[in-house]
């Protein structure tokens, strides 16, 4: 796996993240109309939460890993990309470069950038 490919989980994490939390509210939702007698919905509740929590360890082993990038310029182009799941030229405008030299500087942060 690359660099980059390990990166882009995180797109994924928050996407699963986001569903896993919605059926778990729908689960703690059933599980109250049941009056907390649905054995079945206690033990999906947990099974989301487990996952949930596991996919939260991954997202932030992410942004640990982001974080050791000495350079600040790097750790803000990360950070705005795989945290923040800005596009690439969103990530350019913010930080006022021009989109080439953005593709420059990621290539520079992903090489500094210890998994």
């Amino acid at each position: 796996m690359t660099k980059k490919q390990w990166l882009e989980r995180a797109f994924y994490l928050n996407e699963e993240i986001q569903q896993l939390k919605i059926a778990k509210d729908l689960a703690v939702q059933m599980n109250d109309v049941a009056d907390g007698n649905a054995k079945g919905y206690k033990e999906y509740t947990r099974m989301l939460f487990k996952k949930i929590d596991e996919l939260l360890n991954i997202s932030k082993e992410i942004t640990e890993a982001i974080s050791k990038v000495e350079n600040p310029t790097y750790r803000t182009l990360l950070t705005a990309r795989y945290i923040n799941f800005k596009k690439w030229t969103e990530v350019a405008e913010d930080m006022e470069i021009d989109l080439r030299w953005m593709y420059r500087l990621r290539k520079r942060a992903m090489e500094e950038l210890k998994i």
